[in-house]
Order: C-alpha cells, then structure tokens, then sequence
C-alpha cells in the first residue's frame, strides 16, 4: 500500500469516527430532560455542531459527492454523510444566544441544501423553491406577513396540501419503525462484537434519510413564517410590541346566583349571603340597563324575559275566546280540528304508546 492510499484510508476512518461521535452526541442533546437554554446544552450544541463542520469540511476536500451520480453509487459507509446539513440545521435552530434573524437564515440554508442532494441523487422527488426575498423589504404590518409565492386561496390546493401532509406523516411514522428496530440491530451487533452486512446498514441510513426529508419540509415552512414575523420585529418594534399588549383588560365575571321569584332569592339568600341575588327579571333588568340585552321595541313584543304569569293567563284567555268564537261560527279548520283530534283519541286509547315499560 502507498503513502497516499494509507494516509486516505486514515482520513476516511477519522472522518467516519468523527461523524459517529458527532452523531452519538447529537441524539443525546435530542433526548435530553434539560432546558434548551440551559448552559450544559448549549455547550454540547457548540461542540456537536463543530464536529459535524469538520466532517462537512472533510467530506467536501475528498470530493465525496457530486451532482451527477445516483445513490446506488454511492459507497456505504459515505452515505450517512447526506445527514451533514440536516443535523446542522436542527442544532442551529437550538442555539438560544445570537441573532435569531440570522440563525434562521443558516437553518433554512442548510434545509434547502440537504432537500436539494437528496433530489439530486434521487433519494426523493422533493422539490422546494429558492425563496425569493420581497423587494420591498420587510412586511409593513402584522396582517401582511405571509410566506412568499403563497397561492391564492384555493380550496382544491387546499386539500391536495392536506393530502400530502396526511400521507407524509403516515410514511413517516412507517420509517420510524422501521429505523427503530434497525437502530436494535446495530446496537446488538454492537454488543457483541459482530459484524453487519453492509446491506443492513446502508438500508439504515437511507431510511434515516428519507425520514428526515418530511421533517425538513416541514422545518422549512414554519422558518417562512417564523423569519416574516422576527423581520417585523427587527424593523418595527414599537409596533411590534404594541401589538403584543393586550388591549384591553376585561372586567372579571362574579359568580351570581339567579332565583326563579322573590321566594327562593330569600332562601338562597341564607346560605349564600356573600354571592348576589337576582329573580329573572332583575337579572334581565339589569342586563338591559348595562346594554348588554336590547329592550324590547314596542310593548306588543314578546320574549322569553318579559313573559310573566299575568301576561301567559290573558294569552291563553284570548286563546280560548278565540276558538269559542270559532265554533260558534262554524269554523270549517277548527271543526275539521277537533274531529280530527276525537278520532285521533279514539284509535289512540291513554298509554297506547307505552308498549316496553308496561307492568
């Protein structure tokens, strides 16, 4: 073996070693309890994130990939280095510290770039647009903020986007069983100091892969939005956090206690003395005189609050005057009525219709 074979075979093996030390602590910084912007963490994240710069760096001086050559040709033990960008994005949008405009920015940079070598080596056919800055600048009000090229509302596209959504969440939880009971195997072999054929492995990793293209779909579309709103905030901050005040404080709500007449506002009124009465009608009353009900227009309206026994009594009294009046003259519909009614009472003896709870 030459100089220059040995000294490529220990690069590749730094390389590799590297990358899975980097990896090994980027799951632990995933599965972590601690806060995000607690120190330990945001200290792993530094360090992870210079790990994975190196293996970008060193992948990148020995020409690994290239845009015109499809996955199959890639070596397996190179094809886990598609995770570079994708893992680097994830870490950058945890950093807490530092301008957050511009971490956006990184992050959906390296999204963009991880989608488009999946596409170019078709390990998918997704497929997201270079975002196109306004020329106008940043949105001028809160309602403008929109992401760009946003089809008009479309009720059709609406649905196709929700299709698409349903059907990558479905392949998206099929991969992660799939990369869970590979990630056992690996861990077993691990254990016990076997090896693996290479299939297993390569199959592990296009599966992490691809799982990790709808998640970045996904990434890219909240950074969209998210990056209009930290724009709004960074050019118009008075009006930003006007907007974030609330406007107006509403007035608590008390608990009351509503009586159906004065007799039980007395009765309630002892075991309850520190919580306010009211009958239905004060409490329509009231509620009137606060605005909150609309009086009546006139004194012939007829509602729910204004009704009171007096007002029912001289209803049903022109009611009954009414249908006297009626059969005195010989009113065909209500004679028709009440024959109707009598051979309904005929047929239909009292209890006819009880015919399971019967003893």
């Amino acid at each position: 073996m030459s100089d220059s074979q040995a000294e490529d075979s220990t690069s590749e093996t730094t390389l590799s070693s590297l990358f899975d030390e980097a990896l090994l602590e980027y799951e632990n910084i995933s599965n972590c309890d601690l806060p995000t912007n607690s120190s330990e963490i945001q200290y792993k994240i530094k360090k992870c994130m210079t790990m994975l710069e190196d293996c970008t760096r060193m992948v990148s001086f020995a020409n690994i990939f290239s845009t015109n050559e499809h996955v199959d040709e890639i070596a397996t033990n190179n094809v886990k280095y598609f995770l570079l960008p994708i893992l680097l994005g994830y870490l950058t949008l945890k950093v807490t510290h530092g301008d957050r405009l511009e971490l956006i920015q990184t992050a959906d940079i390296y999204f963009r770039d991880f989608l488009k070598r999946c596409k170019d080596y078709s390990i998918t056919d997704v497929e997201v647009e270079d975002e196109k800055e306004d020329e106008a600048g940043s949105a001028s009000s809160l309602e403008s903020m929109v992401p760009p090229n946003r089809p008009p509302f479309d009720i059709g596209a609406m649905a196709r986007t929700r299709a698409q959504k349903i059907a990558r969440f479905k392949e998206q939880k099929d991969l992660e069983g799939e990369i869970e009971n590979l990630r056992k195997v690996i861990k077993k072999s691990k254990e016990d100091e076997t090896s693996l054929d290479e299939e297993t492995i390569r199959n592990y990793y296009l599966k992490l892969i691809k799982s990790n293209v709808s998640k970045c779909v996904d990434e890219i579309e909240c950074l969209m939005s998210e990056k209009q709103i930290v724009k709004f905030k960074k050019d118009h901050p008075e009006e930003y956090e006007a907007r974030k005040k609330p406007q107006g404080k509403s007035k608590p709500m008390t608990p009351i206690i509503i009586t159906k007449n004065e007799l039980q506002k007395k009765v309630f009124g002892a075991g309850y003395p520190s919580l306010p009465k009211y009958t239905v009608q004060e409490f329509y009353e009231q509620r009137v005189r606060d605005g909150i009900w609309q009086a009546p227009s006139n004194s012939n309206t007829r509602s729910l609050q204004t009704t009171t026994p007096e007002i029912e009594e001289a209803a049903k009294e022109q009611e009954d005057e009414e249908n006297e009046r009626k059969i005195e003259e010989d009113d065909e519909e209500e004679l028709a009525r009440l024959r109707a009614r009598d051979e309904f009472k005929d047929t239909h003896k009292r209890g006819f219709g009880n015919r399971y709870n019967r003893s």
